[in-house]
């Protein structure tokens, strides 16, 4: 009397993993939607939707993006995570649940239960300057438990990663600095600069969110990087988290260098004990245009169904014909 059902289950679960094999091998075959259909304007695209990571010892590249990858730096052509243990493709149940209900994800990269040290995900090569604007985009989820800096023993908790030793991570908020290669030379900033860099890391925990870039002037003067949030599991508002123009002490700054590289930084430390949880990174793509117009990268359907997009900029007025 067992036969049959047992035979059923063993069938059900075949077509299952079957249907899991085809979704899987049809996510490797392309970047995402957005990348798509943005055409040359996309630069590179990984989904991190893949159970296959081919790597080293510190560099890793996932299966899912065989035309436009991403490549964190240029030792590691392809290699879009870079990060001194394997990263893990993860299924994990509380994560996936936390995602908007029209998502398609089937995994996501994530680091180790109470991981440190280096995690970086994106683009670090050089762009052409044609791209007056630059952008990435990512996803990151952040476990309920989460250590950011301050929190626990844990030291350092970081964003983002841009060129000339600049960066974004949390201290006491959203905190972008070390602007001391630029002229003028500067340490900027205790917080922000930006309307909404006080984001308390209690909104960010067992959350996904959204985080956009944007780079203008990335040769200089008036270099400006914005910093875009929006939490996706509860469908908040975006946030302007940074905008260096918002600040006089860093609102005419000249890089020493073309501004190119947008990581996602996650990089975490504690020298006394441990960073508690752990963090998700999902749908990485940087795009550029040779106009600045506002354009944005904004959501990945693949991600957020149709709801997650965000208001186009106007259409310009008044053109000159020079």
């Amino acid at each position: 009397m067992l036969e049959r059902p047992m035979a059923t289950r063993r069938l059900t679960q075949a077509i299952v993993l079957a249907a899991l094999s085809l979704l899987w091998a049809t996510n490797a075959q392309a970047e995402e939607l957005r990348c798509i259909g943005l055409g040359a304007n996309c630069i590179c695209s990984e989904p991190l939707d893949t159970p296959t990571l081919v790597g080293s010892t510190y560099w890793w590249n996932p299966a899912d993006s065989i035309t436009k990858e991403c490549s964190g730096e240029g030792a590691s052509i392809g290699g879009a995570i870079l990060r001194n243990s394997a990263p893990i493709s993860s299924t994990d149940a509380t994560a996936m649940a936390a995602l908007p209900s029209g998502h398609t994800m089937l995994s996501f990269v994530r680091g180790e239960d109470d991981h440190q040290g280096i995690f970086f995900v994106g683009n670090g090569l050089p762009v052409s300057a044609s791209f007056v604007r630059l952008a990435a985009r990512w996803y990151i989820w952040h476990t309920p438990i989460f250590d950011f800096k301050g929190e626990g023993t844990c030291e350092n908790s970081k964003i983002a990663e841009f060129d000339n030793d600049s960066r974004v991570d949390v201290t006491g908020g959203f905190h972008s600095y070390n602007y001391l290669t630029f002229s003028p030379p500067i340490d900027c900033c205790v917080s922000g600069p930006g309307p909404n860099s006080g984001v308390p890391t209690s909104q960010m925990k067992g959350k996904w969110w959204r985080f956009e870039a944007v780079l203008t002037n990335r040769a200089g003067p008036n270099y400006n990087m914005k910093f875009f949030g929006k939490n996706i599991t509860d469908n908040g508002p975006e946030l302007t988290i940074i905008d260096l123009s918002t600040n006089g002490s860093v609102a005419n700054l000249t890089p020493p260098s073309l501004m190119s590289q947008i990581l996602s930084n996650n990089y975490r430390f504690s020298a006394t004990g441990s960073c508690r949880g752990w963090l998700g990174i999902s749908h990485y793509m940087m795009a550029g245009w040779t106009t600045d117009a506002g354009q944005r990268i904004g959501s990945a359907t693949e991600v957020e169904g149709a709801g997650g997009t965000i208001t186009p900029p106007p259409s310009p007025k008044n053109l000159k014909v020079q």
